[in-house]
């Protein structure tokens, strides 16, 4: 049997086409593709059937001595990516284009070369997935950051006493080998798939980064761009075309880029800093972003938005297939002991979107704030950042930013789960990064420098203008307030020392406003308009709303411990229940800004509306109706109504079960004040006194003036002792505690039941 291809005869049936070269155990020997796969060679020259059926023809050959062929290799140890002292030395990555002479010569293409030193290993160009025998190495027996009380301090200290160096005795990184194995490979190339529809991608962190104002918090938009640009200049055919043979190269490169150290020091720009890790030099926390901020942005937009429907997806399977892949590369970043900044951007923005797909109160992304406050810590973070000659002066500013936002993230979460923060204000140094943009970040020279002109000397631009790193320092000025409140909630103290406490919590917080800019001073006294954009009035709601709500877990904790009065509880949770209104009912929430609005109302919506709706309940049980009511009746009733409505919008989010439980809790409060009152049963023996009920329920005042012990509704026998105490919560976690408890279905609510609940 004749086959030609590429002007090349092969005959199967002639025994003369078979090569005559022998291995040493005297059988003949194998093409190199067939060889390195570990596949059966029919030893056909000059091209074996299994090369001709792959269509690999030009890549079978005969090597007479296939162990003798050189490889490049260095034995050269990196240092610890947390020192980031060394000069940048980019990885010898090789060219997965090579000729088949390069090949007789060089590494296979197959082989990814990076600055380590592995044993000698080779795969076939022409194998589909990765082997088992695939290595990689990383680095692993630093521990990171040491502090005073370490068990390394003591010889440090004693020894530089003594002039003598302790660099030998601080932890390096070693060299471990370990498998990569073809399952891995795999999981990397569906991650890699995804990036097949360039389009998409770039519409979806377009969309992205036009929804946070062109900033970004973890990392700055620049670089993402930079790392967009070279991920199409060097791989866009590969990731197109989704050949299983490059895409799994391409993965196994990636790998061998993470598990590498990444260096540069003070002078690295940051757009050298992009190159250094993108391109060939891309890595797992960098795909991890990408991808991270196209779930983001899929969570942000509108499900009907017709950027779904134009690349044929949804809103929830992009949102979910982003997520999972992300998820793999924190995986795959874990197994790499990834431990600088790259791995902290990455963990950061997972969290916003664990945080919008599992819900905030979910245990994933309480575990995963964990996680990242961790890195932060073993890294040293949490000491003082400052740009020297190992750090450059965007790391030092994006390791501000990154500090300032895990500290606001874990404290708004310990506040609203009732749980204590992991991370303190008191073992961390807040130093805000300087109020500049991305752009400005990005920037070097003269451009740089004229940036830094218009800062004052505590950091602020002048004059005020809003940015994502406004806002950020401006929510610095709650934050460490937010901990001490959550300290006394949570705290076993005496009157006397949360007397104390409380007085000490308002003389800082005074002393910090005072050195706020007017512009923020101002946001916190007066709400958004509605010719504000939609972004500063978010940034404004940030100021304000991290104020009042402040003050409304104060005045909670004040109510409960020390038994103050709840009128200056109401007052608060009306402001904040006004702001929220005014601020999701504008059209844009919903369509652009769903995170935004999702949180809103989740976060700080929903606590208001349940202290009023219990007010208002309360209020309805007064045995007179007040004259001058706390809340106005109906004004409430509206709002409430407006608010439980928008509440059902949150269908597809991680937020939903929480939500849909307050939700219930409002409306059946809300049916138990509008529903006609159920007369006493002596009074219904006689149809008189019914007539008379009726008539004096519609002329009355609203609900009747209900004499003391008489029952309302189907809340007969209630001991509203229960509802008095749930004006008090700490948290929403006393909120969510009292909705668990409370049997709605002995109290006669129909469709609600505690026992079957979500705690939050």
């Amino acid at each position: 049997m004749n086959i030609s291809f590429n002007n090349t005869i092969v005959d199967f049936g002639d025994s003369n086409n078979v090569t005559q070269q022998h291995r040493r155990n005297g059988k003949l020997q194998s093409c190199e593709p067939c060889r390195k796969s570990k596949l059966r060679c029919d030893h056909v020259i000059p091209a074996c059937g299994r090369c001709v059926k792959r269509r690999r023809v030009e890549k079978c050959v005969y090597h007479p001595a296939p162990l003798t062929q050189t490889r490049n290799s260095s034995s050269r140890r990196l240092p610890s990516p947390a020192s980031s002292s060394a000069v940048v030395v980019p990885n010898v990555i090789e060219s997965v284009e090579i000729t088949v002479h390069d090949q007789l010569q060089r590494v296979p293409s197959g082989l990814i070369q990076s600055s380590i030193h592995l044993p000698p290993r080779a795969r076939a160009v022409s194998a589909p997935v990765a082997l088992e025998d695939r290595r990689g190495s990383t680095a692993k027996d630093n521990p990171g950051f040491l502090g005073l009380t370490s068990y390394s301090a003591v010889f440090e200290a004693d020894l530089e006493n003594l002039g003598v160096s302790t660099f030998e005795l601080r932890a390096r990184d070693s060299v471990e080998t370990i498998p990569l194995s073809s399952e891995t490979i795999l999981r990397g190339c569906k991650i890699l798939s995804i990036f097949k529809d360039s389009l998409m991608v770039n519409r979806f962190i377009n969309k992205f980064q036009e929804v946070s104002d062109n900033s970004g918090e973890a990392v700055i938009f620049p670089i993402v761009r930079q790392w967009l640009k070279d991920l199409w200049t060097y791989h866009r055919d590969t990731l197109r075309d989704q050949n299983p043979a490059a895409i799994s190269r391409l993965c196994e490169r990636i790998w061998r880029n993470t598990q590498s150290p990444l260096n540069y020091d003070g002078n690295t720009t940051a757009k050298k800093y992009a190159s250094l890790t993108s391109g060939h030099n891309l890595r797992w926390e960098v795909v991890g972003l990408i991808l991270t901020d196209i779930g983001l942005a899929a969570q942000s937009t509108d499900p009907l938005d017709d950027i779904f429907r134009e690349h044929n997806t949804t809103r929830e399977a992009i949102s979910k297939r982003t997520y999972e892949a992300a998820q793999s590369c924190l995986s795959f970043c874990r197994d790499s002991e990834s431990r600088d900044d790259l791995f902290l951007w990455f963990l950061n923005e997972t969290c916003w979107l664990t945080s919008s797909v599992k819900g905030s109160s979910s245990y994933a992304a309480y575990q995963q704030t964990g996680e990242m406050i961790n890195a932060m810590l073993a890294m040293g973070f949490q000491q003082e950042i400052k740009a020297d000659s190992r750090t450059p002066f965007f790391i030092a500013e994006l390791r501000k930013r990154n500090r300032i936002s895990v500290y606001g993230q874990e404290v708004a979460l310990a506040s609203m789960l009732g749980r204590p923060c992991r991370l303190s204000h008191r073992y961390t140094s807040l130093e805000l990064p300087l109020d500049l943009t991305d752009a400005e970040i990005f920037s070097e020279g003269e451009q740089l420098r004229a940036a830094l002109a218009k800062l004052d000397s505590d950091g602020w631009r002048v004059p005020s203008e809003w940015n994502r790193t406004t806002y950020m320092r401006a929510n610095m000025l709650h934050a460490p307030r937010r901990e001490d409140i959550v300290d006394i909630s949570l705290g076993n103290y005496s009157t006397e020392e949360i007397v104390v406490r409380v007085a000490q919590i308002r003389e800082r917080y005074a002393a910090d406003w005072a050195r706020a800019p007017e512009m923020i001073r101002v946001a916190r006294e007066t709400p958004a308009g509605k010719s504000t954009s939609i972004v500063h009035a978010l940034y404004m709601n940030v100021v304000r709303h991290g104020y009042l709500a402040n003050e409304l877990l104060l005045q909670q904790v004040l109510i409960r411990k020390l038994g103050t009065s709840a009128d200056e509880l109401i007052k608060f949770a009306r402001l904040i229940f006004k702001d929220i209104m005014a601020l999701s009912g504008r059209h844009e929430m919903l369509k652009e800004y769903r995170m935004d609005f999702i949180w809103l109302l989740a976060a700080h919506g929903l606590r208001s509306a349940a202290i009023l709706a219990v007010e208002l309940y309360k209020q309805e049980q007064l045995p007179v109706y007040p004259a001058n009511p706390r809340l106005p009746r109906a004004e409430t009733i509206r709002e409430l109504s407006i608010f439980v409505d928008r509440l059902s919008a949150i269908e597809d989010s991680g937020m939903h079960s929480f939500t849909e439980q307050g939700r219930r809790v409002i409306n059946c409060i809300l049916d138990k004040i509008l529903a006609p009152p159920r007369p006493p049963p002596a009074a219904m023996a006689t149809p008189a006194t019914a007539d008379a009920a009726s008539t004096t329920a519609a002329d009355g005042p609203p609900l009747m003036q209900i004499q003391h012990g008489t029952t309302f509704g189907d809340f007969e026998g209630i001991n509203f002792g229960e509802l008095d105490a749930s004006i008090n919560f700490g948290n929403d976690a006393d909120f969510m505690h009292w909705l668990d408890t409370m049997d709605w279905e002995k109290q006669g609510v129909p469709g609600i039941s505690g026992s079957g609940s979500t705690g939050f």
